[in-house]
């Protein structure tokens, strides 16, 4: 893949590779563009779905303390 292909824009490329045989290069750099993208996506999400995690686990662990002082309030006040 030359630095021709690297340099160019999505539409220059896609102008290319819609040109005939000769802008199979521009079709590769689409694609590899396209397999970077979705690996930074993916990258994203894991760190999202993450940190989502530890948010449930923090929300669970107060609706126990919660519920913990509500017994213990019950209790005393019966």
């Amino acid at each position: 893949m030359t630095e021709e292909f690297h340099d160019m824009t999505d539409i220059q490329l896609a102008e290319r590779a819609n040109a005939g045989l000769s802008g199979q290069g521009a079709n590769v750099e689409m694609m590899r563009r396209l397999r970077d993208a979705l690996i930074q996506a993916h990258k994203a999400t894991n760190l999202l779905n993450s940190r989502l995690l530890w948010c449930t686990v923090a929300i669970f662990g107060v609706t126990l303390l919660q519920l913990v002082v509500a017994i213990c309030v019950f209790v005393q006040s019966s």
